[in-house]
């Protein structure tokens, strides 16, 4: 009798054992850190302060009309619990504005000597501009649903944008053809400027043992205005791709 209690001890323990270290282990396949890559198209535009630029710049409103961009890159996600995580990374984007078709005064030659006299034509003219961006986000996501295979985040935070790369493309309409003509390729480099956006997002996931795959849904608002009055603002939806660094377990 005794010895039956014994041996049922044993296998109670044994048993309690397994079934801790089966935890230990499952703690030690999931790591908290992961990394991916992400690709969103951008629906891009922009905002003047009508305070600063008041009736002087009515016009360039009126003219202003959205573009599409991108936000590419590469993140980093750090779990704190099952539900709340912090992600980063860095991504390069495409943001700006086009203007719509409008007629302006297009300097269309120059005099070869002096003095030089620069002749215009009104023209049936449309701009396009691409403010390229370094950025390092920083989101708080919550999951909101967290099933087994599938997961629904919000998340909200900010971005520190760099832009470094200014480029303006005008296009002209031929009076002959009617077809739209490449009139100027004007690439600015200007000094790096900082400007840092809110975001909020909300992601749809599906996740495997170690690979997550995410529809993503971004939107992100300058929160300053740059040295001409403007605040950026972009929505986006894309792809995102993460996979867990599990910890190899020494046998």
């Amino acid at each position: 009798m005794k010895k039956s209690f014994i041996n049922k001890s044993k296998l109670i323990i044994t048993f309690i054992l397994i079934f801790f270290s089966s935890f230990y282990v499952k703690a030690q396949e999931k790591s908290k850190w992961s990394i991916g890559f992400s690709a969103m198209p951008e629906y891009c535009f922009r905002i003047l302060d009508n305070s600063k630029y008041a009736k002087a710049n009515n016009n360039k409103i009126n003219l202003d009309r959205y573009k599409y961009g991108y936000t590419v890159g590469l993140l980093v996600k750090y779990d704190f619990t099952e539900r709340i995580s912090l992600q980063s990374g860095s991504y390069l984007a495409d943001y700006g504005y086009r203007t719509k078709d409008h007629v302006d005064k297009i300097a269309y030659s120059f005099s070869k000597y002096p003095p030089y006299t620069v002749y215009y034509n009104n023209v049936d003219n449309y701009s396009i501009f691409h403010f390229h961006s370094i950025n390092f986000p920083f989101l708080f996501k919550y999951k909101m649903i967290n099933k087994k295979h599938f997961y629904w985040d919000l998340g909200l935070g900010f971005a520190l944008n760099v832009f470094y790369y200014e480029k303006e493309i005008n296009y002209i309409k031929n009076s002959s053809t009617g077809d739209w003509e490449k009139n100027t390729n004007n690439d600015t480099y200007s000094a790096p400027h900082p400007n840092f956006f809110g975001k909020i997002n909300t992601t749809l996931g599906y996740k495997l043992k170690r690979i997550s795959i995410n529809l993503d849904l971004d939107y992100s608002l300058s929160a300053f205005d740059d040295s001409d009055g403007r605040y950026y603002y972009g929505f986006g939806t894309g792809i995102e791709m993460i996979f867990n660094l599990n910890k190899k377990i020494k046998k």
